[in-house]
């Protein structure tokens, strides 16, 4: 999804695992109307990617933080901290298991805040502005994560203002604009 600041891509995406309730109209997730259902429960469903990851981060290790998500979805602790080990491992995070996330660089959270969202296991990821201040190296690892997912029958809602990223990664694009949906490029409306 792109579109200019202001447009309501952000305000979208926290819709779809409600963080923002709709005042008029639904909001349907799996079948599933979102108006009555907790947050907390939409985030097996839905899981979302803060624009600033830093307002997602909020446990004493790495591995904790990884492993809330699953734990609140309902697995024991051994469970998810395994579960969260493993997602850490593949995403070459493993050696800071035991490491503060504010004492990792930019990169290294914003990373830790994807692999809570992977181990929690939701089908549907909402992202917003998922690649700001990525370097190209971990832009490529994230674009094989968001594939891996989408070719694991996940689907994937992403807000962005990079072109290049979503043009590698997305079978189509979504335009909000004054208030307008319009799918595909408006540059090419003629």
């Amino acid at each position: 999804m792109r579109g200019p600041n202001g447009s309501g891509k952000s305000t979208l995406l926290q819709h779809l695992n409600g963080l923002y309730r709709a005042d008029t109209g639904r909001v349907i997730v799996n079948d599933v109307p979102i108006l009555h259902q907790p947050t907390g429960t939409l985030a097996a469903t839905v899981g979302y990617l803060f624009q600033d990851t830093d307002q997602q981060l909020f446990e004493r290790t790495v591995l904790r933080e990884v492993s809330y998500g699953p734990r609140a979805a309902g697995l024991g602790k051994p469970a998810a901290a395994r579960r969260a080990a493993d997602v850490l491992d593949g995403m070459g995070l493993g050696a800071l298991k035991e490491a503060h996330p504010y004492e990792l660089g930019f990169v290294q959270r914003r990373l830790v805040a994807v692999a809570c969202l992977i181990a929690t296991g939701p089908r549907v990821w909402a992202l917003d502005e998922p690649t700001a201040g990525l370097d190209e190296p971990t832009r490529s690892l994230f674009a094989g994560l968001l594939v891996q997912h989408a070719r694991e029958g996940g689907a994937v809602v992403l807000a962005t203002h990079d072109a290049a990223f979503a043009d590698a990664v997305t079978h189509r694009t979504i335009w909000l604009d004054g208030g307008r949906v319009r799918v595909g490029d408006p540059a090419s409306d003629g």
